[in-house]
């Protein structure tokens, strides 16, 4: 089995919403083209949003960005469960792998990113 390409984003102290959703936008230029990626998003660093209700929002841009995540791995305290769950939700509309993980788990999401389904 081949190794699967992984990017990690680790997103700490107060994450502005809007640039959670420019950094989809990003994402699409750098990987134009590319084949699909597996995203590591580790939240456990993370302090607050700027905006709870506009970071929920901003998880909708992902969905342009999506065709290029084959599969997601979210690790997050829990109350960014909401915000976990806006943005696996966007994945999993565009039928792409997704799956939250408590913060300790790091290294569960990293094997079952590596891995093909």
């Amino acid at each position: 089995m081949a190794a699967e390409r992984c990017i990690a984003v680790r997103l700490t102290g107060i994450q502005p919403a809007a640039e959670f959703a420019e950094s989809a936008i990003a994402l699409l230029h750098e990987l134009d083209g590319a084949s699909a990626i597996n995203v590591m998003f580790d939240w456990t660093a993370l302090s607050g949003w700027d905006d709870n209700d506009r970071a929920a929002r901003s998880c909708r841009q992902w969905h342009n960005a999506a065709h290029l995540i084959r599969r997601m791995a979210i690790v997050h305290d829990r109350r960014w469960n909401r915000q976990a769950a806006a943005l696996a939700a966007i994945m999993r509309k565009s039928r792409r792998d997704v799956r939250s993980w408590h913060a300790g788990e790091y290294t569960e999401a990293m094997q079952w990113l590596a891995h093909s389904a």
